[in-house]
């Protein structure tokens, strides 16, 4: 298990993840967001225009029962090298614009057991783990360039599979955009502004797996037909990493 100071999370957490944690539980809320690094998230923090299509996103789904090294390396991973290098072969590696630790309250094949993390349990080691990932990230480089990043973000949702969880992450991503653009609007913000001139950015979702997430992900006992998984798979391009022990 991750070994941080728990004087890192703030005073409050508990009981503001636990009403956040109702809402999503009782059907009032498909995603809620316990932890955001800034207000700006997922828009990188200190960039006035984001001037690309598209804004990537990795998503570490897991139980986090309780967070390990091995959770750690994959919410660190960086995107494909054959992708950045076919854009500039000699640029530095790049991250992502942001990131992501999400919690189901429900999961396909888990149910809690005695001795079990509560969730709230579960989502105070995640904003532990966020704290690590930060540190992790920022005291790495790749060729000599420096990758600092404060771009993480703990969410709770209310889905078991890997569609319905995209589904609902990229509605509320969606949203979230167009609300941090236009709070951003006002005259004495400094925050992320828009440029008319490149198109509004659309959220596009990396998910990383662990090995027990990837064998269900593929076990037809999980879909109700294989029609209804041939069309699922539809919707997922896999990225496929050993972490070693």
């Amino acid at each position: 298990m991750i070994n941080t100071p728990a004087s890192i999370i703030p005073p409050g957490f508990a009981s503001h993840a636990l009403q956040l944690l109702q809402r999503v539980q009782h059907g009032r809320s498909p995603v809620e967001l316990v932890y955001a690094a800034h207000e700006q998230w997922p828009f990188r923090p200190g960039h006035a225009v984001h001037t690309r299509p598209s804004l990537h996103i990795s998503v570490l789904d897991a139980s986090f029962n309780p967070p390990t090294l091995a959770h750690l390396a994959l919410a660190n991973s960086f995107p494909p090298l054959s992708h950045q290098r076919s854009l500039a072969p000699s640029a530095p590696a790049e991250s992502y614009d942001a990131r992501m630790l999400l919690l189901s309250v429900r999961n396909a094949d888990k149910v809690l057991k005695p001795g079990d993390a509560t969730f709230v349990q579960r989502l105070e080691m995640m904003r532990l783990l966020s704290h690590d990932m930060r540190s992790i990230e920022t005291s790495e480089s790749s060729g000599g360039f420096p990758q600092i990043s404060d771009n993480v973000a703990i969410a709770i949702v209310d889905e078991p599979t890997f569609v319905g969880k995209s589904t609902v992450l990229l509605h509320f991503l969606k949203k979230r955009l167009a609300a941090v653009v236009e709070s951003s609007n006002s005259p004495n913000s400094t925050s992320i502004k828009r440029d008319a001139s490149y198109p509004f950015p659309s959220p596009k979702l990396t998910f990383f797996l662990g090995f027990d997430t990837l064998i269900r992900l593929f076990s037809p006992r999980y879909y109700p037909s294989e029609q209804v998984m041939v069309r699922c798979s539809g919707h997922f391009s896999l990225q496929i990493k050993k972490i070693a022990a």
